[in-house]
């Protein structure tokens, strides 16, 4: 009995906000209990307490905090003004081992053998005018001599910042020459029908909505 009553007289004199008997004990100031989360450290926030503005801003996801200290600047990239053409791989990156160069080789060589195999009109090449206005650009696929050619034209006279392209068809019969394609708009297929020119060269005419007109056909 008498150790109860000093034990409640030293918890009197100390405030401590307990509760003895049969009722439930309150907690001790500065302290929480049950499912409310604890306050974070200042600069970190928990799921519980997600600023959705801010997770826009920094990027972090819902229901997790990025510490500052997580966050990287990327840095800014300066251009050196060298292009592909004049990039010097031996200067730069130093001679390459021998086993290097053999793999290079046989790639190059590879393609190279490739290439030879595809036909007389696979490549790039370029409608001209008779006057020599640039009209057109085609990239053609050949795989092999005989075999049929396909491929892509593109305007090269539309205005600027209009893009104009589409699919060519492509025959060639007799040694002539025949690529038809449509154009945005137009009412009748373009017809270009060439024949063989000087120096791999293609001559002739192309019909458009009616007209006809003189155009040379050259490899870019």
């Amino acid at each position: 009995m008498a150790t109860a009553v000093v034990l409640a007289l030293l918890l009197l004199q100390a405030g401590a906000p307990y509760r003895t008997g049969p009722g439930a004990a309150a907690p001790a100031s500065g302290y929480r209990t049950g499912p409310v989360a604890a306050t974070p450290a200042p600069g970190y926030r928990t799921g519980a307490q997600t600023d959705t503005a801010r997770d826009e801003e920094d990027g972090a996801p819902a229901g997790y905090a990025v510490s500052p200290d997580a966050l990287r600047v990327t840095p800014r990239l300066r251009l050196t003004g060298v292009s592909v053409d004049a990039y010097d791989a031996v200067r730069a990156e130093g001679q390459r081992p021998p086993e290097d160069r053999a793999y290079e080789a046989t790639v190059l060589g590879g393609a190279a053998a490739a290439q030879d195999r595809q036909g007389a009109l696979d490549g790039a090449w370029e409608l001209r005018s008779g006057s020599g206005k640039r009209l057109y650009a085609f990239q053609l696929s050949q795989g092999g001599e005989g075999e049929p050619a396909e491929g892509a034209w593109r305007s090269v006279s539309a205005a600027a910042g209009r893009r104009v392209s589409g699919f060519v068809l492509v025959a060639q019969e007799s040694g002539r020459l025949t690529l038809r394609f449509f154009e945005p708009g137009g009412s009748q297929p373009i017809v270009v029908t060439l024949q063989p020119g000087v120096g791999g060269s293609w001559r002739g005419a192309m019909a458009r909505e009616g007209a006809s007109s003189v155009v040379e056909l050259r490899r870019r």
